[in-house]
C-alpha cells in the first residue's frame, strides 16, 4: 500500500512540479546548467533531457544516504588486487573473493574477462573479507571457448573492463529475474547486439580470437570510436554537480532502464561504466527497427521529463526477496512491463541501488 502512495504522489508531482523546457543538446561540449526538474520520492529530483541524436539522459539528484560511507566498485577492487574472481569450471557459477579490508559493491552485468569463457556476474552483492570465497551466479557473454585464450590464466579473471548492454541482455543476465532458459537468451541476444553493430558501422564487430565474445566485441576499435562519439557530451554532464546519484537514459523516444545510488559518489565512480554501453546501445538503433547501413542516427523527439520519471515511480506491490549474502539482499518486483530491482545493505538498513529495466 505504501509503495502505491508514493507513487500516486510522484504522479501528483509530475502534473504540478515541472517546468516545460526544450531538451538541451549533449552531442557536443555538453551541458552547463538542468533545462528543467521535477520532484520524485524520497526528496530525489529529476532534471532533463539531454539529447544526443537518438539518446536521452535524465539525473536523478539526491543526498548522500551512506553517512559517508566508501565502496570500491569491482573494477577498483580488481585493479588494486583487492579482489580476486575465480574460475570454478562450473558455466553458470564464479567464485569472489574480497582480499582487503574494504567494502566492494559488485553491480550485476558486471563483464569479467579471460577464464575459460568471459563472463557476465548475474546479481548485485556487497562482498567483504568476511565473506571468504563465495559462489555468485553468472553467464557466459562468450560461447564456445572452453579453454585458455592467448596470455590469459584460465584459472581467475584479470580485468572487470565493461558491463552488459541492451535492456534485453541485461534481463536476460540477471539472475534475480525469472526465465526458464537465461543462458540461452544470453547468447541469443549478445549474437543480435553484434548483428545490430555491425550492421549500424558498415563492419564486422567480432573478433577473430573468439568471434561470440562480446568483451572483445566491445573493444572493437569502429565501435569504441562511434561510442565515444555518441557519449562524449555525457562525459561532463554531471560536471559541477555533487548531488547527483542515477539516472535514465532513453533510446528513440521511449525510456529504456534507470540506475540510483545511494551516495553521489557511488554513481559517479560507476557512471563511465554505464553511459559506454547506453551509448552502445543507442547506436545499434535500440530494440527498435535494425539500423540502416553505416547510417547516422537520427535526431529523435526526447520523451517528456514526466514519462522519464514515471518509470522510475513504477507502482511495486509484490515482489520476490532473495538473500545473496549475509549482508546483501536483492528485491525484485515483476510486471507487464518494468523490471525493478532494489538492492539493500543490510548491515547499514538502506537502498544502496536501484534498478529498472522496461521489457
Amino acid at each position: 500500500m505504501w509503495r502505491m502512495i508514493c507513487a500516486l504522489l510522484v504522479s501528483m508531482s509530475l502534473i504540478h512540479g515541472c517546468t516545460k523546457k526544450e531538451p538541451q543538446s549533449i552531442t557536443n561540449e555538453g551541458p552547463t546548467n538542468p533545462v528543467a526538474s521535477v520532484a520524485l520520492e524520497d526528496g530525489q529530483t529529476l532534471s532533463g533531457p539531454y539529447t544526443s541524436g537518438n539518446l536521452a539522459v535524465y539525473l536523478v539528484h539526491g543526498p548522500d544516504r551512506t553517512g559517508g560511507r566508501r565502496y570500491l566498485t569491482l573494477a577498483e577492487a580488481m585493479e588494486q588486487n583487492k579482489l580476486i574472481v575465480h574460475e570454478t569450471g562450473d558455466v553458470n557459477t564464479l567464485a569472489i573473493e574480497c582480499v582487503s579490508d574494504d567494502i566492494v559493491f559488485i553491480p550485476a552485468g558486471s563483464v569479467v574477462k579471460g577464464g575459460k569463457q568471459d563472463r557476465t556476474l548475474g546479481s548485485d552483492v556487497i562482498i567483504t573479507r568476511d565473506d571468504g570465497k563465495m559462489p555468485i551466479d553468472a553467464f557466459c557473454v562468450e560461447q564456445g571457448r572452453w579453454r585458455q585464450r592467448g596470455g590469459e590464466t584460465v584459472a581467475h579473471f584479470a580485468s572487470a573492463p565493461s558491463m552488459v548492454a541492451g535492456r534485453e541482455l541485461k534481463i536476460a543476465a540477471n539472475a534475480n529475474i525469472p526465465g526458464l532458459n537465461k543462458q540461452g537468451e544470453v547468447w541469443e541476444n549478445v549474437a543480435r547486439a553484434q548483428v545490430r553493430l555491425s550492421t549500424a558501422l558498415n563492419a564486422d564487430v567480432r573478433d577473430e580470437a573468439s568471434a561470440s565474445s562480446f568483451q572483445l566485441t566491445m573493444e572493437n576499435q569502429k565501435l569504441r570510436a562511434a561510442m565515444e562519439t555518441r557519449q562524449r557530451g555525457l562525459v561532463s554532464v554531471i560536471d559541477g554537480r555533487d548531488d547527483v546519484v542515477g539516472w535514465v537514459y532513453a533510446i528513440n523516444g521511449q525510456p529504456v532502464s534507470g540506475n540510483v545510488y545511494a551516495s553521489p559518489d557511488l554513481f559517479r565512480k560507476l557512471w563511465p561504466r554505464r553511459r559506454g554501453p547506453a551509448a552502445g546501445e543507442a547506436r545499434a538503433g535500440g530494440s527498435g527497427p535494425p539500423p540502416q547501413p553505416a547510417g547516422e542516427i537520427v535526431e529523435t523527439p526526447a520523451p517528456a521529463l514526466e514519462d522519464a520519471a514515471a518509470l522510475l515511480a513504477t507502482a511495486r506491490t509484490e515482489g520476490a526477496q532473495r538473500e545473496v549474502n549475509g549482508r546483501t539482499t536483492v528485491n525484485t518486483y515483476d510486471s507487464s512491463d518494468t523490471v525493478h530491482l532494489e538492492t539493500e545493505d543490510r548491515a547499514n538498513g538502506y537502498i544502496l541501488h536501484r534498478s529498472v529495466l522496461r521489457k
